[in-house]
Protein backbone atom coordinates (compact mmCIF):
# COMPACT_ATOMS: atom_id res chain seq x y z
CA UNK A 1 0.00 0.00 0.00
CA UNK A 2 1.69 3.17 -1.09
CA UNK A 3 1.75 5.88 1.72
CA UNK A 4 0.82 9.49 0.98
CA UNK A 5 3.91 11.53 1.43
CA UNK A 6 3.15 15.39 2.40
CA UNK A 7 5.04 18.38 1.95
CA UNK A 8 6.88 20.60 3.90
CA UNK A 9 3.99 22.91 3.39
CA UNK A 10 1.58 20.86 3.42
CA UNK A 11 2.97 19.61 6.76
CA UNK A 12 3.23 23.46 8.26
CA UNK A 13 -0.92 24.20 7.19
CA UNK A 14 -1.93 20.59 8.39
CA UNK A 15 -0.03 21.42 12.48
CA UNK A 16 -1.72 24.76 12.41
CA UNK A 17 -5.29 23.72 11.48
CA UNK A 18 -5.13 21.14 14.42
CA UNK A 19 -3.65 23.71 16.87
CA UNK A 20 -6.59 26.36 16.01
CA UNK A 21 -8.85 23.09 16.57
CA UNK A 22 -7.04 22.58 20.27
CA UNK A 23 -7.34 26.27 21.22
CA UNK A 24 -11.05 26.42 19.85
CA UNK A 25 -12.11 23.24 22.25
CA UNK A 26 -10.18 24.16 24.72
CA UNK A 27 -11.81 27.99 25.12
CA UNK A 28 -15.26 26.13 24.99
CA UNK A 29 -14.08 23.78 27.88
CA UNK A 30 -13.36 26.61 30.06
CA UNK A 31 -16.41 28.74 29.53
CA UNK A 32 -18.22 25.55 30.45
CA UNK A 33 -16.33 25.27 33.59
CA UNK A 34 -17.27 28.76 34.29
CA UNK A 35 -20.71 28.42 34.19
CA UNK A 36 -20.81 25.60 36.50
CA UNK A 37 -18.51 26.96 39.09
CA UNK A 38 -20.06 30.35 38.90
CA UNK A 39 -23.30 30.11 37.01
CA UNK A 40 -25.63 33.02 36.24
CA UNK A 41 -27.94 34.11 39.08
CA UNK A 42 -31.68 32.95 38.54
CA UNK A 43 -33.98 36.19 37.65
CA UNK A 44 -36.50 37.49 40.39
CA UNK A 45 -39.87 36.34 40.34
CA UNK A 46 -42.09 39.11 41.44
CA UNK A 47 -44.57 39.39 44.13
CA UNK A 48 -48.56 38.98 43.25
CA UNK A 49 -49.27 42.76 43.31
CA UNK A 50 -52.71 43.02 44.80
CA UNK A 51 -55.58 45.57 45.64
CA UNK A 52 -57.19 45.49 49.13
CA UNK A 53 -60.07 47.40 50.85
CA UNK A 54 -60.31 47.95 54.13
CA UNK A 55 -63.25 46.77 55.91
CA UNK A 56 -66.18 48.50 57.70
CA UNK A 57 -69.03 47.87 58.88
CA UNK A 58 -72.07 49.31 56.78
CA UNK A 59 -75.85 49.25 57.05
CA UNK A 60 -77.16 45.73 55.13
CA UNK A 61 -80.30 45.87 54.07
CA UNK A 62 -81.55 42.31 54.09
CA UNK A 63 -82.95 41.44 51.20
CA UNK A 64 -84.39 37.91 48.91
CA UNK A 65 -84.02 37.50 45.36
CA UNK A 66 -86.69 35.83 43.29
CA UNK A 67 -87.02 34.46 39.62
CA UNK A 68 -89.63 35.25 37.53
CA UNK A 69 -91.04 36.44 34.08
CA UNK A 70 -92.58 39.56 32.55
CA UNK A 71 -96.37 39.47 32.08
CA UNK A 72 -99.20 41.54 30.75
CA UNK A 73 -101.83 42.54 33.33
CA UNK A 74 -103.94 42.86 30.04
CA UNK A 75 -104.38 40.37 27.66
CA UNK A 76 -106.84 39.10 25.01
CA UNK A 77 -107.35 36.34 23.04
CA UNK A 78 -109.43 37.52 19.74
CA UNK A 79 -111.54 34.74 18.80
CA UNK A 80 -113.84 34.79 15.33
CA UNK A 81 -117.32 35.61 15.99
CA UNK A 82 -118.40 34.50 12.58
CA UNK A 83 -117.71 31.81 9.44
CA UNK A 84 -115.80 32.25 7.11
CA UNK A 85 -112.30 32.15 5.37
CA UNK A 86 -109.70 34.02 6.43
CA UNK A 87 -108.80 36.86 3.58
CA UNK A 88 -105.81 38.49 5.24
CA UNK A 89 -104.07 38.40 8.74
CA UNK A 90 -102.38 42.52 9.18
CA UNK A 91 -100.22 42.26 12.20
CA UNK A 92 -97.68 40.17 12.36
CA UNK A 93 -96.56 38.47 15.88
CA UNK A 94 -94.42 40.76 17.74
CA UNK A 95 -96.19 44.32 15.67
CA UNK A 96 -97.46 46.74 18.25
CA UNK A 97 -101.20 48.04 17.54
CA UNK A 98 -103.23 50.77 18.45
CA UNK A 99 -106.69 50.50 19.89
CA UNK A 100 -108.91 50.28 17.02
CA UNK A 101 -106.49 49.24 14.30
CA UNK A 102 -107.97 45.98 12.03
CA UNK A 103 -106.54 42.99 13.25
CA UNK A 104 -108.05 40.07 10.75
CA UNK A 105 -110.63 40.37 8.13
CA UNK A 106 -112.90 37.30 7.20
CA UNK A 107 -114.54 37.09 3.78
CA UNK A 108 -117.83 38.01 3.81
CA UNK A 109 -119.31 37.58 0.17
CA UNK A 110 -121.27 34.90 1.35
CA UNK A 111 -122.88 36.81 3.71
CA UNK A 112 -123.70 39.60 1.21
CA UNK A 113 -125.59 37.55 -0.68
CA UNK A 114 -127.18 36.46 2.13
CA UNK A 115 -128.05 39.93 3.04
CA UNK A 116 -129.85 40.71 -0.49
CA UNK A 117 -131.61 37.82 -0.73
CA UNK A 118 -133.07 38.60 3.12
CA UNK A 119 -133.60 42.38 1.73
CA UNK A 120 -135.66 40.69 -1.10
CA UNK A 121 -138.05 38.34 1.33
CA UNK A 122 -138.84 41.40 3.17
CA UNK A 123 -139.47 43.33 0.31
CA UNK A 124 -141.85 40.62 -0.54
CA UNK A 125 -143.25 40.03 2.72
CA UNK A 126 -144.00 43.46 3.08
CA UNK A 127 -145.77 43.45 -0.11
CA UNK A 128 -147.73 40.27 0.60
CA UNK A 129 -148.97 42.59 4.20
CA UNK A 130 -150.11 45.04 2.54
CA UNK A 131 -152.30 43.60 0.31
CA UNK A 132 -153.78 41.30 2.98
CA UNK A 133 -154.31 44.02 4.87
CA UNK A 134 -156.25 45.91 2.43
CA UNK A 135 -158.24 42.60 1.61
CA UNK A 136 -158.59 42.19 5.35
CA UNK A 137 -160.18 46.09 5.61
CA UNK A 138 -162.26 45.06 2.70
CA UNK A 139 -163.06 41.73 4.06
CA UNK A 140 -164.37 43.84 7.25
CA UNK A 141 -166.41 45.84 5.28
CA UNK A 142 -168.56 42.77 3.49
CA UNK A 143 -168.70 41.20 6.66
CA UNK A 144 -170.20 44.21 8.49
CA UNK A 145 -173.25 44.56 5.68
CA UNK A 146 -173.27 40.50 5.93
CA UNK A 147 -172.34 39.89 2.43
CA UNK A 148 -170.10 37.10 3.29
CA UNK A 149 -169.50 34.65 5.90
CA UNK A 150 -167.53 34.52 9.22
CA UNK A 151 -165.00 32.47 7.70
CA UNK A 152 -164.07 34.25 5.18
CA UNK A 153 -163.03 37.23 7.58
CA UNK A 154 -161.08 34.73 9.42
CA UNK A 155 -159.28 33.66 6.69
CA UNK A 156 -158.26 37.46 5.75
CA UNK A 157 -157.14 38.27 9.37
CA UNK A 158 -155.22 34.82 9.72
CA UNK A 159 -153.00 35.81 6.96
CA UNK A 160 -152.77 39.16 7.67
CA UNK A 161 -151.08 37.57 11.45
CA UNK A 162 -148.97 34.94 9.46
CA UNK A 163 -147.41 37.90 7.00
CA UNK A 164 -146.62 39.63 9.92
CA UNK A 165 -145.14 37.14 11.87
CA UNK A 166 -142.57 36.57 8.86
CA UNK A 167 -141.74 39.63 8.53
CA UNK A 168 -140.66 39.75 12.32
CA UNK A 169 -138.93 36.44 11.68
CA UNK A 170 -137.19 37.86 8.59
CA UNK A 171 -136.32 41.41 10.15
CA UNK A 172 -134.59 39.32 13.12
CA UNK A 173 -132.96 37.79 10.84
CA UNK A 174 -131.86 40.90 8.65
CA UNK A 175 -130.39 41.91 11.88
CA UNK A 176 -128.46 39.03 13.13
CA UNK A 177 -126.69 38.90 9.60
CA UNK A 178 -125.95 42.62 9.85
CA UNK A 179 -124.49 41.89 13.56
CA UNK A 180 -122.41 39.02 11.57
CA UNK A 181 -121.57 41.16 8.71
CA UNK A 182 -119.55 43.57 11.77
CA UNK A 183 -117.14 40.16 12.86
CA UNK A 184 -115.76 39.81 9.80
CA UNK A 185 -113.06 42.65 11.06
CA UNK A 186 -112.06 42.02 14.27
CA UNK A 187 -110.04 45.28 16.00
CA UNK A 188 -107.54 45.79 18.57
CA UNK A 189 -109.38 46.66 21.83
CA UNK A 190 -106.86 48.50 23.44
CA UNK A 191 -103.23 49.38 22.43
CA UNK A 192 -100.55 46.85 22.60
CA UNK A 193 -98.33 43.88 21.35
CA UNK A 194 -99.20 41.01 18.89
CA UNK A 195 -98.06 38.11 21.17
CA UNK A 196 -99.36 34.79 18.72
CA UNK A 197 -101.28 34.48 15.55
CA UNK A 198 -103.10 31.36 15.54
CA UNK A 199 -104.49 31.47 11.68
CA UNK A 200 -103.46 32.00 8.42
CA UNK A 201 -104.85 33.68 5.12
CA UNK A 202 -107.38 31.26 3.62
CA UNK A 203 -108.15 29.27 6.71
CA UNK A 204 -111.88 28.75 7.49
CA UNK A 205 -112.93 29.66 10.69
CA UNK A 206 -115.65 29.67 12.63
CA UNK A 207 -116.89 31.24 15.95
CA UNK A 208 -114.61 30.38 19.00
CA UNK A 209 -111.84 29.79 17.00
CA UNK A 210 -108.74 31.67 18.19
CA UNK A 211 -107.36 34.27 15.74
CA UNK A 212 -104.82 36.19 17.74
CA UNK A 213 -103.47 36.92 20.96
CA UNK A 214 -103.01 40.34 22.01
CA UNK A 215 -101.23 41.62 25.43
CA UNK A 216 -100.94 45.58 26.20
CA UNK A 217 -97.57 47.29 27.18
CA UNK A 218 -98.51 49.84 29.42
CA UNK A 219 -99.23 47.65 32.54
CA UNK A 220 -96.26 45.02 32.83
CA UNK A 221 -95.46 43.33 35.88
CA UNK A 222 -93.38 40.93 37.43
CA UNK A 223 -95.01 37.16 38.04
CA UNK A 224 -92.31 35.02 40.56
CA UNK A 225 -92.60 31.97 42.42
CA UNK A 226 -91.76 32.56 46.47
CA UNK A 227 -90.81 28.61 48.44
CA UNK A 228 -93.51 28.25 51.02
CA UNK A 229 -90.97 28.69 53.45
CA UNK A 230 -90.28 32.15 52.49
CA UNK A 231 -93.75 33.43 51.80
CA UNK A 232 -94.61 34.13 55.70
CA UNK A 233 -91.77 37.08 54.62
CA UNK A 234 -93.79 39.06 52.64
CA UNK A 235 -96.65 40.97 52.04
CA UNK A 236 -98.07 43.64 50.12
CA UNK A 237 -96.65 47.03 49.54
CA UNK A 238 -92.72 45.68 50.75
CA UNK A 239 -90.31 47.40 48.35
CA UNK A 240 -88.64 45.11 45.72
CA UNK A 241 -85.98 45.95 42.75
CA UNK A 242 -86.16 44.70 39.44
CA UNK A 243 -84.35 43.59 36.72
CA UNK A 244 -84.41 41.84 33.12
CA UNK A 245 -81.06 40.28 32.39
CA UNK A 246 -82.05 40.45 28.79
CA UNK A 247 -81.67 44.09 28.75
CA UNK A 248 -78.65 46.18 29.81
CA UNK A 249 -81.19 48.83 31.67
CA UNK A 250 -80.21 48.94 35.18
CA UNK A 251 -82.51 47.81 38.16
CA UNK A 252 -86.11 49.56 38.71
CA UNK A 253 -88.00 49.90 41.80
CA UNK A 254 -91.68 48.71 42.99
CA UNK A 255 -93.87 47.35 45.72
CA UNK A 256 -95.06 43.54 45.85
CA UNK A 257 -98.38 44.26 44.63
CA UNK A 258 -99.74 41.03 45.42
CA UNK A 259 -99.55 37.84 46.94
CA UNK A 260 -101.47 34.41 45.67
CA UNK A 261 -102.40 32.30 48.83
CA UNK A 262 -103.06 29.33 46.57
CA UNK A 263 -100.04 26.76 46.39
CA UNK A 264 -98.86 25.69 42.68
CA UNK A 265 -99.35 22.55 41.82
CA UNK A 266 -96.00 20.43 41.36
CA UNK A 267 -93.76 23.09 43.46
CA UNK A 268 -96.17 23.95 46.25
CA UNK A 269 -94.70 27.47 45.83
CA UNK A 270 -96.92 31.16 45.85
CA UNK A 271 -96.95 33.32 43.34
CA UNK A 272 -97.19 36.92 43.80
CA UNK A 273 -96.47 39.69 41.30
CA UNK A 274 -95.32 43.79 41.08
CA UNK A 275 -96.08 46.04 38.77
CA UNK A 276 -92.78 47.81 36.18
CA UNK A 277 -93.60 51.59 36.24
CA UNK A 278 -93.90 53.38 33.50
CA UNK A 279 -89.64 53.86 32.29
CA UNK A 280 -89.97 49.78 31.64
CA UNK A 281 -90.90 50.49 28.35
CA UNK A 282 -88.34 48.18 27.00
CA UNK A 283 -89.68 45.12 28.60
CA UNK A 284 -91.73 42.36 26.87
CA UNK A 285 -94.17 40.13 28.37
CA UNK A 286 -92.32 36.50 28.38
CA UNK A 287 -88.60 38.25 29.38
CA UNK A 288 -86.91 36.55 32.65
CA UNK A 289 -86.36 38.76 35.34
CA UNK A 290 -84.93 38.84 38.83
CA UNK A 291 -86.80 40.19 41.74
CA UNK A 292 -84.83 41.59 44.81
CA UNK A 293 -87.21 41.67 47.82
CA UNK A 294 -86.08 44.21 50.60
CA UNK A 295 -87.73 42.64 54.15
CA UNK A 296 -88.10 44.74 56.87
CA UNK A 297 -84.73 44.51 58.30
CA UNK A 298 -81.52 45.94 58.44
CA UNK A 299 -78.24 45.49 60.49
CA UNK A 300 -74.87 46.51 60.55
CA UNK A 301 -72.43 44.12 59.17
CA UNK A 302 -69.32 43.53 57.16
CA UNK A 303 -70.01 43.69 53.66
CA UNK A 304 -67.56 42.82 51.07
CA UNK A 305 -67.30 42.63 47.36
CA UNK A 306 -68.88 39.04 45.91
CA UNK A 307 -65.46 38.54 43.66
CA UNK A 308 -62.89 38.57 46.52
CA UNK A 309 -64.68 35.28 47.67
CA UNK A 310 -62.94 32.13 46.68
CA UNK A 311 -65.34 29.09 47.51
CA UNK A 312 -64.68 25.11 47.05
CA UNK A 313 -67.71 22.83 47.77
CA UNK A 314 -69.06 23.99 51.10
CA UNK A 315 -65.73 26.06 52.04
CA UNK A 316 -65.70 30.09 51.52
CA UNK A 317 -62.56 32.14 51.98
CA UNK A 318 -61.30 35.26 51.33
CA UNK A 319 -57.25 36.81 52.02
CA UNK A 320 -56.47 39.52 53.94
CA UNK A 321 -52.69 40.93 54.11
CA UNK A 322 -50.50 41.58 56.97
CA UNK A 323 -47.09 42.81 56.69
CA UNK A 324 -47.51 42.35 53.03
CA UNK A 325 -48.16 38.91 53.74
CA UNK A 326 -51.57 37.33 52.49
CA UNK A 327 -53.08 35.47 55.49
CA UNK A 328 -55.70 33.09 54.32
CA UNK A 329 -59.36 33.10 55.96
CA UNK A 330 -62.50 30.85 56.53
CA UNK A 331 -65.37 32.75 56.05
CA UNK A 332 -69.15 31.87 56.85
CA UNK A 333 -71.19 34.38 54.40
CA UNK A 334 -74.92 35.38 54.10
CA UNK A 335 -76.68 36.62 52.12
CA UNK A 336 -75.50 38.47 48.53
CA UNK A 337 -77.04 41.09 46.52
CA UNK A 338 -75.85 43.46 43.89
CA UNK A 339 -72.61 41.84 43.95
CA UNK A 340 -71.68 42.25 47.48
CA UNK A 341 -71.59 39.18 50.30
CA UNK A 342 -72.51 39.60 54.10
CA UNK A 343 -69.73 37.95 56.40
CA UNK A 344 -71.32 36.63 59.35
CA UNK A 345 -67.69 34.87 60.84
CA UNK A 346 -64.05 35.61 59.81
CA UNK A 347 -63.46 39.08 59.18
CA UNK A 348 -62.94 42.29 61.76
CA UNK A 349 -63.29 45.86 60.84
CA UNK A 350 -59.94 47.41 59.83
CA UNK A 351 -58.52 44.35 58.33
CA UNK A 352 -57.16 44.55 54.45
CA UNK A 353 -59.24 42.56 52.24
CA UNK A 354 -57.43 41.25 49.04
CA UNK A 355 -60.34 42.28 46.57
CA UNK A 356 -58.34 41.12 43.22
CA UNK A 357 -58.43 37.60 43.09
CA UNK A 358 -54.89 35.70 42.11
CA UNK A 359 -54.30 32.17 41.51
CA UNK A 360 -50.91 32.50 43.00
CA UNK A 361 -51.86 33.44 46.26
CA UNK A 362 -51.21 31.33 49.36
CA UNK A 363 -51.51 31.44 53.13
CA UNK A 364 -48.64 32.85 54.00
CA UNK A 365 -47.22 34.42 50.97
CA UNK A 366 -45.71 37.55 50.13
CA UNK A 367 -47.71 40.10 48.19
CA UNK A 368 -47.44 43.58 46.77
CA UNK A 369 -50.03 46.12 47.72
CA UNK A 370 -50.51 48.22 44.48
CA UNK A 371 -53.90 50.36 45.81
CA UNK A 372 -55.74 50.34 49.22
CA UNK A 373 -59.44 51.28 48.64
CA UNK A 374 -61.89 52.90 51.35
CA UNK A 375 -65.20 51.46 52.50
CA UNK A 376 -67.53 51.62 49.68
Amino acid sequence: MNKIKLSRLQKTALTFALLVLAVVIGFRFHERLELRLDPEPSRTVPYPSVEVLEIKFETFVESMIFQGEVQADDRAVISARATGKVLKVYPAEGESVSQGNLLVRLDHEEKNRELERIRAVEDRLRSDFDLADKQLSRQKELFAREIIPRDSLDVAEHKVVALKAQLRENQAGLALLLEQLKYVEESAPFNGLVQKTYVQKGELVSPGKPLLELVSLENLKAFFSVPQNDASKLMPGMPVSMHIPALDDSEVSSVIHSINPALEQGTRNMTATAFFPGNADRARPGMAVNVHVELNKTQEAVIIPAQAVQRLGTESWVYTVEDNHARKRKIETGPTRQGRVMVLKGLEEGELLVVTPDQRLKDQSQVSVIRKQGAK
